[in-house]
């Protein structure tokens, strides 16, 4: 139960596709706090230092939308205590609402240095737009990606199932899901389906079935950022579908 320092290992591939007509669009900005806290905010959350991101887990985009095309946005207003944990998300507008609980689950999942007033932490509010494309920084599309996508479209044979690997890949990095609710929440199961790509990098969950809707985003945002071991089949590298249960407790 104590704190304490570890070294991990996690592989990233940099591959190039000259063939891909994807790119990321030039117009997207990294989110910055401004400097200055808007005069909207109450006195007590008007910082003169804002906040500082620390952990950025990605966003899912919702399959059923991204195999759709759809696109769009999701605008979310953000509290942030004066321990740097997020409290409180809520959904100002979406183009379509999974876009928003997608964006809320993500935003739970940020972590942050808190704002300061006075040299002293304190609580603050902010709004943050997420979007949703598949050229937008956040929610790029890979070739990588794109092709596994038309390979769940078409049912192709190029996805495995679990039987057919020479192991069980094992999860290198696998987080938590965030669970904002009471403490006296009754215990809940949520089953997520997802794909671990030909390099252990889990792409395309969904959420397959979920009593509460906020626990089954907040299960596909954590797994979203889950690492496997490559998984193989005669020893070559390959894709696989995969269920998990998440017990919220």
């Amino acid at each position: 139960g104590n704190p304490a320092t570890m070294k991990l290992r996690i592989p990233f591939s940099f591959r190039f596709d000259d063939t891909s007509k994807a790119r990321l669009t030039d117009s997207d900005a990294t989110f910055a706090f401004p400097k200055k806290p808007s005069n909207e905010l109450p006195e007590a959350q008007q910082y003169d230092t804002p906040p500082t991101i620390k952990v950025v887990p990605p966003v899912v985009y919702p399959r059923h939308l991204l195999q759709a095309r759809k696109t769009g946005r999701a605008k979310l207003l953000v509290m942030v205590d004066d321990y740097g944990t997020v409290r409180g998300v809520n959904v100002i507008e979406a183009t379509y609402p999974d876009f928003g609980e997608a964006a809320k689950a993500m935003m739970f999942a940020w972590e942050f240095a808190p704002a300061k007033k006075a040299g002293k932490a304190i609580a603050t509010t902010f709004v943050f737009e997420q979007k949703f494309e598949r050229t937008a920084r956040d929610t790029w599309i890979t070739p990588e990606a794109a092709k596994l996508l038309r390979a769940i479209e078409s049912n192709s044979d190029d996805i495995v199932e679990l039987d057919a690997l020479d192991k069980r890949p094992t999860a290198r990095y696998s987080p938590s899901p965030i669970d904002t609710r009471a403490s006296d929440a009754p215990a809940e199961q949520v089953v997520v389906e997802f794909f671990i790509d030909s390099d252990g990098g889990v792409q395309f969950p969904a959420i397959k079935s979920a009593k509460t809707a906020e626990l089954g985003w907040a299960a596909a945002t954590a797994l979203r950022r889950w690492i496997f071991e490559q998984p193989t089949v005669n020893g070559k590298p390959a894709a696989v579908r995969r269920e998990i249960q998440f017990d919220f407790k």
